[in-house]
């Protein structure tokens, strides 16, 4: 009778927005599809949200994650813990020491761009799941750098992308067709993209550019479209996954514009697709692109120099598609079929086990 590996995803999972729930729902799909039972701890607690407990939420939050994990712990043999800063940070405080008692093999995967700040704000609450855990990881060559620095030794491991759905596409014509796939918060800096927008609209009339995302910042961002009659300035809300891969596979530039990040899993996909990337050059961004040839680098919340680089790629169409065959070179080794024997030896899995 063969044995199959369990593995516990401890996580936020979608329908949350953010690349912590986005990478933990694409490794339990990946690890189910190949054989190994997932038993899932959802830190989202969209139970205590729907009762609109207000700051009593907080204070329930990692004890209703506790009894989750008391169910879930003693049936599986590995503990995998998706982490992200301060508050996103405490389901894994309290896991990794349980993981220890139940005698579970544990791994904590730290997502985010604000991993130094964390840990120089936060330290023992911050280090301790890590010291503890059998296996830590970072997503990008930037965090390995700054939690090595730190004395924190983790391994680097890649995020993933569904390359079944984001798929190479040869642009025939570079327009000005521009994407941006983030949630519409502060951090991804909406704003500066509406800006951006607005200086290549006066240089092409028929410039159009949709936002694909909800979050706290929609109703300015609306105001700002209206007020300065952006047409073809569309906010399209939460898409699905297939609804993102579609408007990909129509855009000529993806923009992104965030002041923190680590490996974004969206500009994962619209490299996937071909897409010539223009993007700050914040966290792990750095190391996943090479600046004019595979996207182009811009300050954070340097409107001009967006448009500016918008515009010079729909002026050079070769060298737009040269970015964005470029691009999907980089991130051919985030796929599944390049990672699933790095996330078995995380597992102690033998090779070849899923």
């Amino acid at each position: 009778m063969v044995v199959r590996l369990r593995v516990c995803i401890v996580s936020p999972f979608p329908p949350r927005k953010g690349g912590v729930a986005v990478q933990a729902g694409l490794l339990a799909r990946y690890l189910e599809r190949s054989g190994v039972k997932v038993l899932r701890v959802d830190t989202n607690l969209q139970c205590l949200r729907a009762r609109g407990l207000g700051p009593l939420r907080l204070a329930l939050q990692p004890w209703v994650v506790l009894v989750r994990m008391l169910r879930q712990m003693p049936r599986c043999d590995v503990v995998h813990f998706h982490a992200a800063s301060f508050w996103g940070y405490m389901p894994t405080f309290i896991g990794v020491p349980l993981a220890r008692l139940f005698r579970k093999r544990s791994v904590v995967s730290y997502h985010g761009g604000m991993g130094p700040r964390f840990l120089d704000r936060c330290g023992w609450f911050a280090r301790m799941p890590l010291k503890l855990c059998t296996v830590a990881t970072v997503c990008s060559e930037k965090l390995y750098q700054e939690f090595w620095a730190r004395g924190l030794e983790v391994e680097l491991h890649h995020n993933l992308f569904e390359s079944e759905r984001f798929t190479f596409r040869e642009r025939a014509n570079i327009e000005p067709k521009i994407c941006w796939t983030r949630s519409l918060e502060e951090i991804y800096d909406p704003l500066t993209a509406l800006r951006a927008f607005g200086l290549v609209k006066k240089r092409y009339k028929d410039a159009v550019i949709t936002m694909a995302g909800s979050g706290p910042t929609h109703g300015m961002l609306a105001e700002y479209i209206s007020r300065n009659d952006l047409s073809g300035a569309t906010l399209a809300g939460q898409l699905s996954p297939d609804e993102v891969a579609r408007l990909m596979a129509e855009s000529s530039i993806c923009l992104n514009t965030s002041h923190c990040d680590g490996l974004p899993t969206a500009l994962l996909e619209a490299a996937a697709t071909g897409l010539p990337i223009v993007t700050t050059k914040v966290g792990g961004i750095a190391s996943l692109f090479r600046d004019g040839e595979s996207a182009v680098f811009v300050d954070p919340g340097d409107a001009d120099a967006m448009a500016d680089a918008i515009c010079k790629l729909v002026e050079n169409p070769d060298k737009a598609r040269a970015i964005g065959a470029e691009a999907r070179k980089a991130v051919e080794q985030y796929t599944w079929s390049r990672n699933r024997g790095e996330f078995a030896r995380f597992y102690g899995a033998a090779e070849g086990t899923f």
